[in-house]
């Protein structure tokens, strides 16, 4: 079963690069989905679309979009917990 946040990516990576739905899946290589001018447009949208920074650092194991989503996912949930120590201090 594929996360809601995979599920989002892959249909932001549709949207993005124009590819058919079954073009894409979670073990799909990131590089095979577009050459790395468009991966920074993509990875721009992602961080808009989930309020996050994605930095090169966490992208330095990210070789699908499975990878990327567990990267999203962490990121996400750091930004969670951020928010909640804010509001408990």
């Amino acid at each position: 079963m594929t996360s809601p946040v995979a599920h989002e990516l892959l249909r932001l990576a549709q949207r993005f690069f124009k590819i058919d739905q079954a073009a894409i899946q979670p073990d799909t290589p990131l590089n095979a989905v577009g050459d790395s001018l468009d991966m920074v447009d993509f990875l721009a949208d992602v961080e808009a679309e989930f309020g996050i920074a994605i930095s090169d650092a966490d992208l330095a194991d990210a070789r699908s979009v499975g990878d990327l989503a567990t990267v999203v996912e962490r990121l996400c949930a750091e930004k969670q917990a951020k928010a909640g120590a804010k509001v408990a201090s």
